[in-house]
């Protein structure tokens, strides 16, 4: 009787951790980026799991050390360089869990100065792969023997790039000696010699707006 009250408790512990996981809201991204995202990493073994070997040791925890390089995690603002960091693989009836936190290392130009900053950013896993899996809650459980991790942990590390890089928070933008301006109202040739013009911006000189094409007409 006391072995079959600890499995009782043990299975309804079981049940809290999974219910815990699904309440927790998510972010994420269409099931098109996703398929995307496997086709991409489906030719590298790292991070890959056996998953009989896996439920072979049901109940117990796989530590996975991840030390992945990825060269296609990239966002218009930022792209990430390196994920560090240690996962808990843990298989469960017909369900496996992933959790733990991995170090985003990632570069991208600062939002003031342009310049290229660096930066370390910090998430969670706490994820779940299972059969028939909920939109948006849960991933879908492998098809074969191999549950590679790569497209959930590059999904999880799109969605948490940063959006507005800065390589200071004492960053005060461009220096204002290399490209000096002029504001005053009564330009004079010398002031226009002043207005240097920086080429980070250049890209900005083709863009035509409405004003400019009436006055031109």
């Amino acid at each position: 009787m006391v072995g079959l009250n600890c499995k009782e408790t043990h299975c309804r512990n079981l049940k809290r951790r999974i219910v815990k996981i699904k309440k927790r809201p998510k972010v994420r991204l269409s099931s098109t980026i996703r398929t995307n995202l496997s086709k991409d990493n489906s030719a590298s073994t790292d991070l890959v799991i056996d998953i009989p070997s896996l439920f072979r040791n049901a109940g117990s925890f796989e530590p996975v050390e991840c030390q992945w390089s990825p060269s296609e995690i990239v966002t218009s603002y930022s792209s990430a360089k390196a994920l560090v960091g240690v996962l808990n693989v843990e298989a469960l009836t017909e369900k496996i869990t992933v959790s733990g936190s991995i170090d985003i290392h990632w570069i991208g130009p600062c939002r003031r100065c342009l310049e290229e900053a660096k930066g370390i950013t910090q998430i969670f896993i706490q994820e779940i792969f299972e059969h028939n899996a909920a939109e948006g809650e849960t991933f879908e459980f492998p098809s074969g023997e191999k549950l590679d991790l790569k497209p959930m942990l590059t999904e999880q590390t799109l969605l948490s790039l940063p959006l507005a890089p800065l390589c200071s928070d004492t960053c005060e933008g461009p220096i204002d000696t290399e490209f000096p301006i002029d504001i005053s109202q009564n330009q004079t040739s010398d002031s226009k010699q002043i207005n240097k013009k920086d080429p980070r911006w250049e890209a900005l000189d083709v863009l035509k707006f409405d004003d400019d094409q009436d006055h031109s007409a």
